[in-house]
Parts: structure tokens; sequence; C-alpha cells
């Protein structure tokens, strides 16, 4: 079943259009299986999705700091905990554009197939799945330049 989680963001149009591409060899997986593949975080090709940076490390130390958390070995030990818990995700990854890219075409699917769907299709796509799936916007960040939500 698909569920809201309140720190994803969700497109603010539920029928905006989701693109995702595939090589030949993934979309005839994906024909036979009827079924989309989620790939273990950790597994993500530049193996570092999910991962902290020195900078958002000391924010997430920070952060506890802030909560009233002075313990610096119980700060240490939430925030290896977060990181293991990041490694247990996993994903499924659509290209959220009103149009096809060229650019995602010439990385995902050069010679391939796309199919193009919406959010809230999607979301209803799951209402039989017997797990927990939720999903958002993923906005990315220069970890080490930009801050984040924590501060």
């Amino acid at each position: 079943m698909y569920k809201t989680y309140q720190a994803l963001t969700k497109p603010s149009n539920s029928l905006q259009q989701l693109w995702r591409y595939f090589p030949i060899s993934r979309f005839r997986e994906f024909l036979n299986s009827e079924e989309l593949f989620f790939c273990h975080l950790p597994f993500l090709s530049d193996g570092l999705e999910g991962t902290l940076t020195r900078r958002s490390r000391k924010q997430l130390c920070n952060w506890h700091v802030s909560q009233g958390n002075n313990n610096l070995v119980s700060i240490e030990n939430a925030v290896t905990e977060y990181e293991k818990l990041s490694k247990q995700f996993y994903v499924n990854c659509w290209h959220m554009n009103n149009s096809e890219s060229h650019l995602m075409w010439k990385a995902y699917a050069d010679r391939g197939f796309a199919i193009q769907t919406t959010f809230e299709r999607i979301q209803a796509s799951f209402d039989m799945f017997p797990g927990f799936i939720s999903g958002g916007i993923v906005n990315y960040i220069d970890f080490e330049r930009d801050a984040t939500a924590l501060g």
C-alpha cells in the first residue's frame, strides 16, 4: 500500500508526468515479470546514495545537540543508527518532466523504451501491495556546500 510520509515532498500536481527509461533487456524483464524492480540503495551506481558527508554528519550531530542531547556517545550512536537505517531502503527512480528528455534517453535507454505515467497512477498501482511504499521528489544538492533542512 502506498503511504504518504511527511518528510517526502510530493509533486504539487498529482497528475505530474513521470518517465521511466529502460534499455531493451530491462524492458523485456519488466514486461515478463509485470513488476517494478527496486534497487537496494547502497547498490546504486555511484555507491554514495544515502551516505553522510562530513558536513551533513556534523549537521546531524548539531541537530541532536539542539534537541537537548549533549551526550557525545549517544549522539555518535544516533548518527551511526541513521547510517545503518539508510542502508535498508530500496528505490525505483523516475524522471519528473512534462516531456521526454534526450539526456535521460542517452543515459538510461539508448535505443530502448520509455514508460510515461503520473504520480497519481504510481500511487494507485500499490493499492494491493501488502508492504509499505512511499515516494517523493528528490532534490539533489552539494552537501559540502549547501545547507539542508538540518541547518
